[in-house]
This record gives C-alpha cells, structure tokens and sequence, in this order.
C-alpha cells in the first residue's frame, strides 16, 4: 500500500467522488473528528511521556 503523500482535513464530510479522487492520487482525507481524535491521542501519548520521562517521536 502507498502511503499518501498529502493529507486534506475538513471542517464536514467529504464526497464519494472526494474518496475516489483521494484514493487514486494517494491522498488522505481526515474529517474534523479523525483529526480531533488524532489529537487527543498524541496528547495522551504526550502526557504520558513526561509522566515517565521518555520522549517519544511524532
């Protein structure tokens, strides 16, 4: 699989003909609540890392 070479986030949702066109242009697609569960995990995974005192990468 390849991975995508861009990303598009958005406020909404995103067409069928967005998904097709995304998908053969290897883009990602992130809709407003992929993005903000994207966050929350990194800022998880952030909190936990000062608690433990390793860093992590992102």
């Amino acid at each position: 699989m390849r991975h995508p070479s861009a990303w598009v986030v958005t406020k909404s949702n995103f067409t069928q003909q967005a998904y097709e066109l995304a998908k053969s242009n290897g883009v990602r697609l992130i809709s407003r609540d992929e993005m903000v569960e994207m966050l929350l995990v990194m800022k998880e995974k952030l909190s936990a890392s000062k608690k433990s005192g390793v860093k992590t990468s992102t």
